[in-house]
């Protein structure tokens, strides 16, 4: 399986002559093969979305010649790459997308252990939407479930003691903000 291939299965199929064009148009090549993957659901259509990629950055440079959907799936691509520099530039990028298969992209970061990212995460906490959020929560809750357990897991192993106190870590403030939407408190 190609690479491109690999990236198709992470984006809807209504996009996926966007993600074709961005393969073609900005020559993406890798170090090494896409092999992890983690699934989720949108609109109730599985994705199967990378969890590292270790494509160059330099498609990175030039993406103004783009529409803003296809620097969105290129700023999601590279949300998964193994830098964590370019994860946070390009989430910090799609954090306020209207586009629903943006969220779980952003999802899968508060599950990760780069505080910098988490933070740029809970700055933006407000543009993101609201109701992509809430159906996408429900619509993948073992998953959610997940991102909760790693939040509680990298607190306990990299940051219990800076931050004694759970509710004042960074990655437990983004998760109340998610159950309040999904309670509809906010």
């Amino acid at each position: 399986m190609t690479e491109d291939s690999i990236i198709e299965q992470a984006f809807p199929s209504k996009i996926s002559e966007e993600v074709k064009f961005i393969f073609e148009k900005l020559s993406i090549t890798t170090i090494h093969k896409t092999s992890t993957f983690f699934k989720v659901t949108v609109e109730g259509e599985e994705l199967k979305i990378p969890y590292r990629i270790y494509y160059n950055e330099t498609s990175l440079a030039n993406l103004n010649d783009l529409t803003q959907v296809q620097q969105d799936i290129v700023n999601c691509i590279y949300s998964r790459h193994h830098d964590g520099f370019v994860r946070q530039k390009c989430i910090s990028k799609i954090i306020a997308s209207k586009h629903n298969w943006t969220t779980p992209f952003i999802i899968q970061i508060v599950g990760e252990y780069v505080i910098e990212i988490l933070e740029v995460i809970n700055d933006g906490i407000n543009s993101l939407d609201k109701i992509n959020l809430n159906n996408f929560l429900l619509s993948n809750k073992e998953f959610y479930k997940v991102t909760k357990d790693r939040v509680a897991s990298y607190w306990n192993c990299y940051y219990r003691m800076q931050y004694s106190r759970k509710e004042n870590f960074v990655g437990f403030k983004i998760l109340r903000h998610f159950d309040k939407i999904i309670s509809g408190t906010v």
